[in-house]
């Protein structure tokens, strides 16, 4: 009895099972993993197609970013507008008010003011005035120069 090699046909057929066998990892791999393949060449023809949807991808994402930032720019300025308005219809409820003078001089307006500006005031007092003296009449520390030799 002889061992022979391997034929032809045994060839063929060991040679279709190890590429069966590659192609049951690689679907198993795509499975697992949820992608086609690891590298744009594992894709064939169909790579310039996943190239120009990442690109596509991309600008949809920063065209989202961007409406994002205009959406928070637009309700900042909807608050601000707002505010105007109030502060708008403050001004000409004031305007529409009585500007009698009373027995010290001031309108009522005028005290309502003086009223609301001692809420933020720190001092109880206010501070007295200090004179401004020119350099001249400021004292100096200094001796007065010697006189000076011929």
């Amino acid at each position: 009895m002889s061992v022979t090699g391997i034929g032809s046909s045994s060839s063929l057929l060991v040679q279709a099972l190890t590429s069966m066998r590659s192609q049951l990892d690689d679907l198993q791999r795509q499975l697992g993993t949820g992608s086609k393949s690891t590298n744009y060449a594992g894709l064939g023809l169909d790579r310039g197609l996943v190239v120009g949807l990442r690109n596509h991808l991309s600008a949809i994402s920063s065209y989202a970013d961007t409406t994002t930032n205009v959406s928070l720019r637009i309700n900042l300025q909807q608050a601000t507008l707002t505010r105007i308005d109030t502060i708008t219809g403050s001004v000409k409820a004031a305007s529409q008010t009585n500007f009698s003078i009373d027995a010290s001089g001031q309108t009522v307006g005028q005290h309502a003011a003086n009223a609301s500006s001692t809420k933020f005031s720190t001092r109880s007092t206010p501070r007295p005035a200090t004179a401004i003296c020119s350099p001249a009449a400021r004292p100096t520390s200094r001796p007065p120069n010697p006189p000076a030799s011929s």
